[in-house]
């Protein structure tokens, strides 16, 4: 439960977008790449060591176990880890005009 929205900065570099914000003394910082479509995330500090789960791995600094599916099971085959994030009801706009 969030008892204070955090302040989130959105700034615009060309063609990449950072965003960043603080929540419980961690700071997290994602960018986005547009014509490479290139996502990169971020997170400095402690409150979240090993508590994450999902495609960016669970910042537990052991890359390891990154590529966890959500089943739990390690793997290592980068398809197969994808695949199994993957939201079948959700169907996303191919044609990007960036």
């Amino acid at each position: 439960m969030l008892l204070k929205s955090p302040t989130i900065s959105v700034k615009e570099d060309g063609y990449m977008v950072k965003l960043k914000f603080m929540l419980s003394g961690t700071e997290f910082m994602l960018e986005w790449t547009l014509k490479k479509r290139i996502f990169t995330a971020k997170l400095s500090g402690s409150s979240y060591r090993g508590k994450l789960c999902g495609l960016l791995g669970n910042a537990d600094g052991n890359s390891l176990n990154d590529f966890q599916k959500p089943d739990g099971i390690v793997v290592h085959d980068v398809v197969e880890f994808g695949e199994s994030w993957k939201n079948h009801d959700m169907k996303c706009d191919e044609d990007w005009s960036v």
